[in-house]
């Protein structure tokens, strides 16, 4: 009897150690989901306050920066004003003492594809001093609006040099291409 009641309490040992092996792979099976998916959480939790950051930013950002967006409207010419632009341009020139003409305007698509703006070529042909031409040129790049002066080039008038200026200095033609952005 004591032979079988030593089995029997051997075998129940065995039969509690193997389920303890098999809880304790059970147990160590899940912790290891549970970490898993906590793991998963945090870089999704991570990740969406990252994002909250970038769109707080952002928002600090445009609000930060509203006043300027709004001026930046101003630099653009605006659909119909193209003559009184033109005509500026005009003014500056003859305020500095040149004889202009406006030889060419052309509306063209910018190169980044925009359904609002286009480009407002103008093509100007000044006569004058060499000095004159260039203060021109400068006033050119310095005018308020989003343009570039995108070819200026000064040829000294070999017809007009000094027979028909009184004070006897070069007569230089300038001519320069002017691109403007312009509203649609």
């Amino acid at each position: 009897m004591i032979k079988t009641h030593t089995l029997y309490i051997l075998i129940v040992v065995a039969v509690l150690n193997i389920g303890a092996v098999f809880g304790c792979f059970y147990f160590y099976n899940s912790i290891g989901k549970i970490n898993t998916d906590t793991k998963e959480l945090r870089s999704k939790i991570a990740l969406s306050r990252d994002q909250g950051n970038r769109l707080g930013f952002v928002s600090k950002l445009l609000l930060d920066t509203e006043l300027e967006r709004k001026e930046a409207g101003n630099f653009i010419i605006e659909s119909g004003s193209e003559v009184a632009f033109i005509k500026s341009l005009e003014k500056l020139a003859k305020d500095e003492g040149l004889v202009v003409k406006t030889s060419g305007v052309s509306v063209s698509e910018l190169a980044t594809t925009s359904e609002k703006y286009e480009d407002l070529r103008i093509q100007i042909d000044t006569t004058g001093s060499w000095q004159k031409n260039l203060n021109f040129l400068a006033l050119l790049e310095s005018i308020p609006f989003n343009s570039v002066v995108s070819m200026a080039v000064f040829k000294l008038d070999e017809d007009l040099k000094v027979v028909k200026n009184r004070s006897k200095q070069p007569v230089w033609k300038g001519s320069f291409d002017v691109v403007a952005v312009k509203r649609k």
